[in-house]
């Protein structure tokens, strides 16, 4: 299991910035798992995430068009509004620490922070080591220099490049402090 992060995702007061529903990684086998990590209250005024239930299940990536607004979304790829029915979104609310879980596969996005609350939360993305993170063909510098570190086990693929590797035998042994 390997993960990378986008690191602290800020959703700043009264910045209209959407993030439109979107699936856009550079994995291949696809399968990724993001969890999004909430540091305030992530409501549907402030821009929380939103999902279309059961968007996952066909395990199909619906094309993507490229939008180059920044000052008005977060990410520069987002699917054409007509490949989901925006009237099925659910939004999901948390409280600080609470984590939401959502598979690659699914739509989700968010609306503009409207409120005059910041919406900060953690991303961290999961993958299995069978896929891998092909940081040449990813569609924004941000993206292609995302660091992948190893959770757990191997790099079965042989392909990502791990930041700080170490060997699974290294991951298997507990640091001193814990043996002691």
């Amino acid at each position: 299991m390997s993960t990378h992060s986008h690191g602290p995702y800020t959703r700043p007061l009264f910045v209209c910035v959407s993030l439109l529903p979107h699936r856009y990684w550079p994995i291949r086998p696809l399968a990724t798992c993001t969890a999004w990590i909430a540091i305030d209250d992530s409501r549907e005024d402030n821009g929380a995430l939103q999902v279309i239930p059961g968007s996952h299940t066909a395990r199909t990536l619906l094309h993507h068009e490229h939008r180059d607004d920044p000052e008005h979304l977060a990410l520069d790829l987002a699917l054409p509004t007509t490949s989901f029915d925006h009237a099925r979104a659910v939004t999901l609310t948390l409280e600080p620490g609470q984590v939401s879980f959502h598979d690659v596969f699914l739509v989700h996005g968010s609306e503009p922070n409207r409120s005059s609350r910041s919406r900060r939360g953690m991303t961290v993305r999961f993958m299995p080591t069978t896929s891998v993170y092909n940081h040449t063909s990813a569609s924004n510098a941000a993206m292609a220099t995302l660091p992948i570190f190893l959770a757990a086990g191997r790099d079965v693929s042989g392909a990502n490049n791990i930041a700080g590797h170490v060997s699974s035998t290294d991951l298997a042994t507990p640091p001193l402090a814990s043996r002691l």
